[in-house]
């Protein structure tokens, strides 16, 4: 499995189940997980001034396979975002299960749009934050 660095820390990231990418509007593109030059990049880094067109969240385990995958173009007036949940069932019991939810999407100050990804992979799309346990 390829080893990536953070990009600002130089520490080693482990890669996450669902990864992120961004396309700007010139076409160009900045991956959170770099195959190129094997590093990590946070949400923090996209660059707004040149635009963001279109955010794809990715499954994988290696950063390679892109048969699960999930493409939103961004709206003019909308920022994004990308950021995770993680959900602990029955805490402190001998079924306690612990999970993450991932979540990504769009907004301005009149309105977003939160995607959800559920354990099983299903997506939720909801216009507000929710309470995605009754999707579990």
């Amino acid at each position: 499995m390829t080893k990536f660095k953070h990009n600002k820390t130089g520490e080693e990231v482990e890669i996450e189940k669902w990864v992120w990418a961004i396309v700007y509007k010139d076409d160009t593109e900045l991956h959170q997980f770099d195959l190129e030059t094997n590093l990590f990049h946070s949400i923090t880094e996209v660059d707004k001034s040149k635009g963001v067109k279109m955010l794809t969240l990715y499954r994988t385990t290696d950063n390679e396979d892109m048969s699960k995958r999930f493409d939103i173009i961004i709206p003019e007036d909308c920022d994004i975002f990308v950021k995770y949940r993680n959900v602990i069932l029955e805490a402190s019991t001998p079924e306690e299960v612990r999970f993450k939810v991932y979540m990504f999407g769009y907004g301005n100050k009149n309105y977003q749009v939160i995607n959800y990804i559920l354990p099983n992979d299903k997506l939720v799309q909801a216009g507000e934050d929710i309470d995605i346990i009754n999707f579990i």
